[in-house]
């Protein structure tokens, strides 16, 4: 029953009533204090922390905690465009799925689709609110855009926790756990965001056992799963089309995706290729985020063929033996 309640809860959220879940971005754009392990204790709700979702095990009579998931079906989702599911219910996402607003604080947006292994680019330009008058009520926008895993806290911005990595618009830091360090330059509406990715082979391997089960941290009282590092992945940013070099290095093993967040009327408009408005001027190697896609379409047709295959030969066999019953009966 309780868990019925707070999914009524989380579908009342998701319906924009008064009991959506309020992030401790909504009135500060500067407010990065956040716990040690880049989480914000004061803004998860019991059955949904760092990554897990409560669910209650009807045989065992208990409540276990299950990994969230985002897995789009390839021939609903033949392109890469910012995904609704994979995000926060608060931003705005046209129908087309490339511009994303938000209108109070924080919170983050998330493609439908993410990397795992290889060079990565996409890019989004930078928007502002038209015949926006900045008061008190009506901060200035801004913005923070990345990468984030599926574990990335959605009601904050990109590089608040472990899970993400940020660019920021003021003073062009880098943000990661809520840290903010000196990077690149800032920038502002009408400049066009880049996000280079490399993911080596070793993000596919993990040294954890397949059935590693979360661990509830003794000061915050959560769940959390020691997470690996990942040896010669990088994440660069550029503004048109000028690097500011590596911004992390190292970074943490897992699927990566497009991630935004803005702040009281912050817009951008995310391009995944394959033309890009200003092409990375870089040596490095990547492919345009836009071809994921493809690659999933495909993935997910040879296992169609495949299960086609294996259900016509089980068919074919039963149809022998069952010949062979009646051959044997005198049938």
């Amino acid at each position: 029953k309780k868990m019925e309640g707070n999914k009524r809860k989380r579908q009342g959220e998701n319906k924009g009533g008064s009991r959506s879940k309020r992030s401790k971005y909504e009135d500060d754009e500067d407010d990065d204090e956040l716990d040690d392990d880049g989480l914000d204790s004061g803004s998860e709700e019991l059955d949904e922390v760092d990554g897990f979702v409560a669910e209650y095990n009807e045989e065992q009579q208990i409540v276990v905690w299950v990994q969230k998931k985002f897995e789009p079906n390839p021939i609903e989702h033949p392109t890469v465009k910012m995904e609704p599911e994979n995000s926060s219910s608060q931003v705005i996402i046209s129908n087309d799925g490339y511009t994303v607003r938000n209108e109070k604080g924080y919170r983050m947006a998330r493609a439908s689709y993410g990397c795992t292994q290889g060079g990565w680019y996409w890019e989004a330009k930078i928007i502002a609110p038209e015949n926006r008058v900045v008061s008190a009520k009506t901060p200035e926008p801004h913005w923070r855009l990345g990468w984030s895993t599926n574990n990335g806290e959605l009601q904050a911005p990109v590089g608040c926790d472990k899970h993400s990595y940020a660019y920021r618009d003021i003073d062009g830091v880098k943000v990661h756990q809520g840290k903010r360090k000196a990077y690149g330059k800032g920038f502002q509406p009408g400049d066009t965001i880049g996000f280079y990715i490399y993911l080596p082979e070793e993000n596919l391997v993990s040294s954890q056992a397949p059935d590693a089960k979360p661990v509830t941290n003794k000061r915050t009282g959560k769940p959390e799963i020691d997470l690996e590092v990942c040896p010669g992945s990088k994440i660069a940013f550029f503004v048109n089309g000028e690097s500011n070099g590596v911004a992390f290095d190292s970074i943490f093993k897992g699927m990566y995706y497009p991630a935004v967040s803005m702040y009281f009327g912050g817009e951008v408009q995310v391009n995944f290729g394959p033309t890009f408005a200003y092409p990375p001027q870089t040596e490095w190697e990547y492919r345009p985020v836009s071809e994921i896609a493809s690659i999933e379409i495909a993935k997910w047709t040879k296992k169609q063929e495949a299960a086609e295959e294996l259900l016509k030969k089980e068919q074919a066999e039963k149809q022998a033996r069952d010949q062979n019953q009646q051959v044997g009966t005198g049938v």
